[in-house]
């Protein structure tokens, strides 16, 4: 683990998977998901580097690896997140110039990439992107009337907490399943970096941006796969087919797979998850 500097100052830490013994053929910078942390994308990493292909994966602000402990699970800025993955690509074309730059964004990771995908004029040349669960609408949609209160709530009471079950599931304390492997379920929900509320200001933040990236999907021009999880909590494979429809590349892919909850890397389907998208990059440099 190592450490970026961000265009404000601050430095981050993130992980990195890099050949050492042979010429890098691509580069991928990897955006995590809310309540992860860049050690979740290892398998990719180590899929990864056998292809020559060297993985970036930045610990985002806000999240909990963020060294300003005041922010994490407060503070949810979307712009300076976007300005902070500029940091890293920079980071990484003056590591490898002339080298094909992919993304793989996971859940709130993938929505964060679809603003980027959709940013005009593109801030650097992009080979393709990974969705990995997107959740560009939520299983339980939330009524315009809550959203109404939401935002009230965090203009007045930003500070104020929530669990963000109560977005996703009926039942107050009941728990997200991330994976069918009991192990790998209980690690994510002892992981240190886990942060089990947030304000209520970074979650009206939240639903912005899954609306943002539900209005984008027409606006999207490059090459995208887009990866859903047939047992997913946070979203239903409807939803993600509808939302699949509207995107507006001519080089897109979906593949759901029906035995995995939200953590595909993590789960039944992982080495289909994984020749998949293999098989999508090698078409693609």
């Amino acid at each position: 683990m190592t450490h970026f500097s961000t265009p404000d100052g601050e430095r981050f830490s993130w992980q990195t998977w890099i050949p050492l013994t042979e010429k890098v053929r691509a580069t991928m910078v990897a955006i995590h998901g809310m309540g992860a942390a860049a050690s979740d994308f290892a398998p990719l990493g180590e899929l990864l580097t056998k292809e020559r292909i060297a993985v970036y994966a930045p610990n985002l602000r806000g999240q909990g690896l963020d060294p300003v402990i005041s922010r994490r699970g407060s503070e949810l800025n979307i712009g300076q997140l976007l300005s902070d993955v500029g940091a890293v690509v920079a980071e990484v074309q003056r590591e490898h110039p002339g080298v094909p730059l992919f993304f793989y964004g996971e859940s709130m990771g993938s929505l964060l990439l679809i603003r980027l995908l959709t940013t005009e004029p593109p801030p650097f040349p992009i080979a393709g992107a990974i969705l990995a669960v997107p959740v560009v609408e939520l299983a339980r949609p939330t009524l315009p009337v809550v959203r109404r209160v939401v935002n009230l709530i965090a203009k007045y009471f930003p500070s104020l907490v929530v669990l963000p079950q109560w977005f996703v599931s009926h039942q107050e304390k009941n728990t997200l399943h991330l994976s069918h492997d009991r192990d790998k379920q209980r690690s994510f929900e002892n992981a240190p970096y886990l942060i089990k509320r947030f304000t209520v200001s970074f979650m009206n933040s939240m639903g912005d941006l899954i609306a943002s990236a539900n209005g984008a999907a027409e606006r999207i021009r490059h090459p995208v796969l887009v990866l859903g999880a047939g047992d997913d909590e946070f979203i239903q494979t409807d939803q993600l087919l509808q939302w699949f429809d509207r995107v507006g590349s001519t080089d897109k892919t979906l593949e759901i797979f029906p035995n995995s909850y939200h953590r595909l890397l993590f789960d039944q389907d992982q080495l289909e998850v994984e020749k998949t998208l293999l098989d999508w990059l090698k078409q693609r440099f």
